[in-house]
């Protein structure tokens, strides 16, 4: 959206510029799709790595942590040690997760990521208090390039949960988004609690 193509393609000088520009742009998006898109289950040890899930989310909020006084948000990261085989692609989760609650979350408010296991699933919890979507936007959410009703002034393309979903399920995962409605803004606008939820196989 940077690039001003008319004056670009004006000036012979940079035409080439913009030629490995454009090149390495589409070899990056391929390799990053064929990295989300992977079977951990096709590929070789060397391919696989083994994640701590407390230590990728713990990581991520340090990154972070600027957004977070801006808003004056507190963040409670649940303890696990949870080691799993997982595509070098699950690192992006935290980071989308963190990204989006951070955006949609109340000023003065708590993230939460929870964390349980159990003898069939580890599940992950992200919580944010704030302007809430509807509930028949949900499932909408998942798709590329689809924002719901709770965007007003918060930037963003649409892509995070997209990816999110992309990660997980080639991972043998599933996400989801629940929705509790506490309360109505001056704006009308729906205020509750988010919450994401991913479930992996162990």
């Amino acid at each position: 959206d940077e690039w001003n193509l008319d004056s670009i393609n004006s000036d012979t000088t940079l035409k080439p510029i913009l030629s490995i520009f454009c090149a390495s742009r589409e070899l990056s998006l391929a390799l990053t799709l064929h990295e989300l898109t992977r079977d951990p289950s096709q590929a070789t040890n060397d391919e696989i790595i083994q994640h701590n899930i407390h230590g990728i989310f713990h990581r991520q909020r340090k990154i972070s942590e600027e957004y977070l006084r801006k808003k004056n948000l507190t963040i409670n990261i649940g303890q696990t040690r949870k080691l799993m085989n997982l595509t070098k692609s699950f690192g992006l989760i935290p980071k989308i997760l963190l990204d989006n609650a951070i955006k949609y979350a109340a000023r003065n408010s708590r993230i939460s990521i929870n964390f349980t296991e159990t003898q069939n699933f580890f599940r992950i919890e992200v919580l944010n208090s704030g302007p809430a979507v509807r509930e028949n936007e949900i499932e909408e959410l998942f798709c590329k390039r689809r924002r719901g009703s709770n965007r007003s002034g918060v930037d963003g393309r649409g892509m995070g949960l997209w990816l999110a979903s992309m990660i997980v399920e080639a991972n043998k995962g599933t996400i989801q988004m629940d929705v509790v409605e506490a309360s109505k803004d001056l704006a009308n606008r729906r205020i509750g609690t988010t919450k994401i939820v991913i479930q992996l196989l162990r």
